[in-house]
Parts: structure tokens; sequence; C-alpha cells
């Protein structure tokens, strides 16, 4: 069972709400993830853009999720926890097979993680 749960019956947007029913049934099938990442999200069961939003953001503001920073490199997020905002990402982070990586010239992603 992923860490990332929520009661979608309590979001009032009802296709915000619909968002969130296909989120949980997604977590069902990927138990393991603890970062959400609106792009992986909007390939994996196309809401439309603002729906995806507004749903993150029912999630971040009931203290479910709350919004961090990444870098990504070669396709995977790097970062640890993640930086609170766009500006604090350091110049290098921890790289996934050891070293480290700088992050001047690689995209900031603003992702999602389980708020406890």
């Amino acid at each position: 069972m992923s860490r990332i749960a929520f009661d979608s019956s309590t979001v009032k947007d009802r296709r915000a709400r619909k968002v969130l029913k296909h989120l949980q049934a997604w977590l069902e099938v990927h138990p393991d993830k603890d970062v959400l990442d609106p792009r992986e999200l909007q390939r994996a069961f196309q809401p439309h853009p603002r729906d995806l939003a507004l749903a993150l953001d029912a999630l971040e503001h009931a203290g479910v999720l709350r919004q961090v920073y990444m870098v990504e490199s070669e396709g995977v997020l790097l970062g640890g926890e993640g930086f609170p905002t766009a500006s604090a990402v350091t110049p290098t982070v921890d790289g996934r097979l050891g070293g480290t990586v700088e992050t001047e010239d690689l995209e900031i992603v603003p992702v999602y993680r389980c708020a406890v």
C-alpha cells in the first residue's frame, strides 16, 4: 500500500475528484511511489492539466502532499527529499549511483511528496 493515502470524496471540485480516483487506482499499481511527478501522472492517465493541478493542490492543502523541487538527470529525479523552493536547489546533488551531479544545467522539476 502506498504511503500516500487520501479520501477523494472530501474534494469539492468534481473534475479534481475524478482525477483523484484515477490517482488512487494508479497508486495501487505503484505502491512504492513516494514522489509524484505531474508529468508522469499526465502520461499515465491523461487528465486535463487544470484538473490534475486542482487535484494535487487539494491534496497539498489537505496536508497529504507537499510540493518540493528536484532536478532531473537522464530521466531520473535527484535531490533526496527535495528542496522547498526552486532557488534552494544546491549546485550539486547526490547521484543515483554515488558521487555528485552538478545541477546548473539540469531541469528543475516541481514534484509532490508525502507530507508526513
